[in-house]
């Protein structure tokens, strides 16, 4: 370090500063503060500079060479980041903090280097709507000695840096607020299960204040001291004793659990008393848990004396004690916090909308319903993604009582609250806030049917983005009964290859998301029977002797019987039952010879409502009957044949062959339909003949059979 680097550090670490702290809420821009006194080792909330000045150091050996932790601990450019690091070690209550700080080199370089401390300071302690941060850090940290090793110069870079070690004293330590949360969320399940949460902040507000009056003592004979044991949330919430700052921290830390925005107010009087005020409705009003639970445990009182009151009746009753400390009684602040001119009023109170909702099915997306208030022009929806006390932006003014947002992603978390605006341009108090996670829309056109070749169920629907595969489930007990998930599948079809023929199934489909948080809600419910399947191998043949019709099929498991239906007008034609049987074949005895006839068939279940669908239709030509045929020689000794009459036959052929072979037989005569009988009178002496009778239809589709061949040897 050369000559004018050394100088300018010995400048930095002996000059004192006092500078205000303005902590901002999340619900407001804010400058509000205490006046942190920052001298050059140490901080100190001048609220506990007395006692802070009674404190030990921690302080731990300064380091040597601080150049050499360079690149170790955190650096930072930005001294609201580095704030946000500050207040999250301050959180953790950890007892020794470092980091480095760099900015640019020039002339003026220590006053940017105190005000980004100021900077950091401010950011640490500011009132940002979370339970255990702003009020409950700022009231909770004593003081803070620090080490301040630099500027140097990085380098040949011109920049100069810094590292602050801080060595904070509080009234709790992280062991203690593991404690207080533990409790603190024990007390919201409490209140949840015993009184279904709150409606509305004003009963939000009450419920907290009588527990805290009926449940921890005031602890009088230590008003005013500054010992950790009696000035903290965990004093008040898990010893049951506090004083003042205990009360008001603990109520700050569960009201902010809630959404309902408060501060810690100090007062001007010289023992450091300290108060709440908190938002019911548009405006703030003051509270002093710690006297009315004086007031009713120590003296009996019923009534609260300190609940929910304005300014000036809070100041009349309750003397200097109750005049604020001059940073909580600026212009500025007291346009951040509005308070209220008159006493609160239960019986005039119009709190926020009640939201309501949940999400839509249909969409995924987030489905917002509030309650309807009078004299209301419209409603603002505000939505946060990063938690209760993050950052909400207006996503919605309407006129109506319910908004679908349908600007979400799948898969997030969204919160939301509510203000109504009246008619005269004022606004209610934010409502509760709610928490939807954005879903997968439901799987759409859902339907059921079976597969024709098996009679199995099967589903399909429509594809739902963003979907990485779709959950089946299904119930046999009906569409409230008890499902269970019997298939995923990446597909938007499936076939229920398990059911059991006869027996109705109820399905619903669920679209999974990569994040199953966001997975859809089910499908609307679905249901169908499993049928048998289908008959197969439906066939027909003419019975040789009768030239009527058969069928026959392959069995099918299950069916009872078989149902055989015919049509003589075609395919579309209007179709007859006209046969049951157990059998898979059946002849059609009543067909008459020439007639083309369609057929098909149908397996039948024990169920009716099971019964399978109709099987593939054939068709057939009812033929005439074979005729039977007798051969004997006439006196000459010619071969003559005789047969029956065939009804229907126009005609009759005959064949004959030499050798008895089906194919060398050819037709030799035609005999007209009323003659029975035929002599081979070309019949050459001594010769053996084969022959055959063929009944011939005026349509030859219908032909018989030909008949049984009969021999006999020509004389």
């Amino acid at each position: 370090m050369n000559i004018m680097m050394k100088k300018i550090l010995s400048l930095f670490l002996a000059f004192t500063i006092i500078f205000s702290v303005p902590p901002v809420s999340a619900y407001a821009a804010e400058t509000d503060s205490s006046d942190f006194i920052i001298t050059s080792d140490k901080i100190i909330n001048p609220m506990y500079q007395q006692y802070a000045n009674q404190v030990s150091s921690k302080k731990s050996k300064l380091l040597s060479d601080a150049p050499a932790v360079y690149g170790v601990i955190k650096n930072f450019t930005d001294a609201k980041k580095a704030g946000v690091y500050l207040r999250n070690q301050l959180k953790a209550r950890n007892n020794e903090i470092s980091f480095q700080f760099t900015i640019p080199y020039h002339s003026n370089y220590e006053d940017t280097l105190y005000a980004a401390l100021e900077t950091i300071i401010n950011e640490a302690v500011r009132h940002t709507g979370v339970p255990n941060e702003g009020d409950y850090i700022n009231f909770q940290w004593i003081s803070s000695e620090y080490d301040t090793e630099g500027p140097y110069l990085q380098d040949n870079n011109n920049y100069v840096y810094v590292i602050w070690t801080f060595y904070p004293q509080y009234f709790s330590t992280a062991a203690q607020e593991k404690q207080v949360n533990a409790k603190v969320n024990e007390l919201k399940d409490y209140w949840l299960d015993r009184q279904g949460g709150f409606d509305t902040h004003y009963m939000t507000v009450y419920a907290i204040y009588e527990y805290m009056t009926d449940n921890i003592v005031y602890d009088y004979l230590n008003d005013n001291s500054m010992e950790p044991a009696v000035n903290s949330a965990y004093s008040a919430l898990i010893n049951g004793s506090s004083n003042c700052h205990g009360f008001a921290l603990l109520f700050y830390r569960i009201a902010l659990e809630y959404g309902v925005d408060c501060r810690l107010i100090q007062s001007n009087d010289d023992d450091y008393y300290c108060w709440n005020i908190v938002k019911v409705g548009n405006k703030y009003y003051n509270i002093d848990a710690a006297w009315d639970s004086y007031l009713k445990q120590d003296l009996g009182y019923s009534e609260y004396e300190w609940f929910l009151l304005c300014d000036d009746t809070f100041v009349e009753k309750g003397g200097n004690r109750h005049i604020r400390y001059e940073t909580f009684d600026t212009a500025e602040f007291n346009s951040q916090y509005p308070m209220s001119t008159t006493d609160f009023d239960p019986d005039t109170y119009v709190p926020a909308p009640e939201l309501g909702g949940g999400i839509d099915a249909a969409t995924g997306c987030p489905l917002i319903r509030w309650s309807s208030i009078e004299n209301v022009s419209k409603y603002q929806v505000y939505r946060s993604t990063t938690g209760k006390k993050g950052s909400f932006k207006v996503v919605c003014t309407t006129s109506k009582t319910q908004w679908l947002d349908k600007t979400v992603t799948p898969g997030q978390k969204y919160y939301y609250k509510l203000k109504a605006i009246y008619n005269d341009g004022t606004t209610s108090e934010f409502s509760m806030c709610g928490v939807d996670t954005a879903l997968l829309p439901q799987p759409k056109n859902v339907t059921a049917a079976n597969v024709t070749s098996s009679g199995k169920i099967k589903l399909t629907w429509d594809k739902v983005s963003g979907a990485v595969k779709y959950e089946i489930w299904r119930s046999r007990t009906g569409k409230t009964g008890s499902f269970a998930k019997i298939y995923t599948t990446t597909s938007t079809s499936y076939v229920n290859t398990n059911a059991e023929s006869g027996t109705l199934y109820y399905y619903k489909v669920k679209a999974v998301h990569s994040n199953t948080a966001a997975n859809s809600e089910f499908s609307k419910t679905v249901s169908r029977r499993c049928t048998l399947p289908q008959v197969t191998n439906i066939k027909t043949t003419n019975v040789a002797k009768s030239g009527k019709i058969k069928l026959t099929w392959n069995k099918v498991d299950g069916a009872v019987k078989y149902e055989i239906w015919r049509s003589k007008t075609g395919k579309d034609g209007s179709f007859a039952k006209i046969f049951t049987t157990t059998n898979t074949s059946y002849i059609n005895t009543s067909a008459q010879a020439g007639t083309l006839y369609y057929y098909k068939v149908k397996a039948v279940h024990s169920n009716s409502n099971a019964n399978g669908p109709f099987s593939a239709i054939v068709k057939q030509t009812c033929d005439l009957a074979k005729p039977e045929v007798t051969i004997s020689l006439n006196a000459k000794g010619k071969p003559t044949l005789k047969w029956a009459k065939v009804d229907g036959a126009a005609k009759y052929e005959i064949w004959r062959s030499k050798t008895g072979k089906d194919s060398s037989f050819g037709k030799i005569y035609t005999v007209a339909g009323t003659a029975t009988t035929y002599t081979n009178k070309l019949a050459e002496k001594g010769t053996l003949y084969y022959y055959k009778v063929k009944a011939v239809y005026t349509n030859t589709a219908a032909n018989s059979a030909f008949s049984t061949p009969v021999n006999i040897r020509s004389k």
